[in-house]
């Protein structure tokens, strides 16, 4: 039987809550534990293609 593939989305409306800060983290650290990881940035701003990971 196949993996089903799980969807984790963060989302809100206020500016400067974190939402780039933790959803890059989130990613970075599904990614170094071998998991197939996927983010996409809608934000109109794009930070996350550029931001530095922790």
């Amino acid at each position: 039987m196949p993996e089903i593939p799980k969807t984790l989305t963060v989302a809100t409306q206020k500016g400067g809550v974190g939402k780039t800060f933790l959803n890059t983290n989130i990613a970075a650290l599904l990614a170094s534990r071998g998991l197939k990881t996927l983010l996409i940035d809608a934000d109109p701003e794009s930070c996350s293609t550029s931001y530095p990971t922790a």
